[in-house]
């Protein structure tokens, strides 16, 4: 099981947000379930693709019931509690971040209803980082992990950056195999506070190339 810290309850929630949107493992679920097997046919039917603000409906439901399913014990909710979940689950905050433009969202969405999400945010020039993703528990062992760090890829090379990074903790074997095997190395170690507690940090980092072959179909 994941390791679980109380958040600070004398954070503001914008602040205590942070633990669940500037490091991206906090909001992971269970990576073992993240790990892409051979496509079935339920797969298939899923369509990753960048989240809309009329979406924030269908985000908020997702976000609740995600954290229903796993909980504080989940790998990945370091920091979390209900109060921050209910937050982040929020309509308002939902729209603020699908209408940031430093913020790009990818979703999975099957029978529409929404599986998975990735989040993206640019931190610096050429430089975005993984800010954030989630699958449902339910939706174990469907790669969906996988298409959504794959999409979150695409979106930020076709915005011009060169270098995704993501952090995740020191410990976490699952996520740090997640993330090797989708392409990111290992770059640099360092410590975060989350909640108050300072939490070991691995950065890896996953090199950008522009797809001419889809900037082509985007013009059409």
């Amino acid at each position: 099981m994941g390791r679980c810290t109380r958040a600070d309850p004398t954070l503001r929630p914008e602040k205590r947000l942070n633990i669940l949107f500037s490091i991206s493992n906090t909001v992971q679920i269970r990576l073992r379930h993240l790990t892409a097997p051979p496509e079935s046919s339920d797969s298939l039917k899923v369509v990753v693709r960048q989240a809309r603000r009329n979406d924030a409906t269908s985000l908020s439901a997702f976000f609740i019931k995600a954290w229903r399913q796993a909980g504080p014990g989940a790998l990945g909710f370091t920091g979390a509690t209900d109060d921050a979940v209910k937050t982040i689950s929020s309509e308002e905050f939902l729209v603020r971040r699908l209408t940031s433009p430093n913020v790009k969202i990818m979703i999975a969405v099957r029978d529409n209803e929404v599986r998975g999400f990735a989040s993206v945010r640019a931190i610096r020039k050429g430089e975005a980082e993984v800010s954030g993703i989630v699958v449902l528990e339910s939706d174990s062992h469907a790669g969906l992990g996988t298409r959504l760090i794959d999409k979150a890829c695409e979106s930020a090379a076709r915005l011009g950056f060169k270098r995704l990074i993501v952090k995740t903790e020191a410990f976490n074997a699952r996520a740090i195999r997640f993330y090797k095997e989708n392409g990111f190395t290992e770059s640099i170690k360092t410590t975060e506070k989350v909640g108050g507690v300072k939490v070991p940090l691995l950065i890896l980092e996953r090199k950008l190339q522009r797809n001419p072959a889809y900037e082509s179909r985007s013009r059409r």
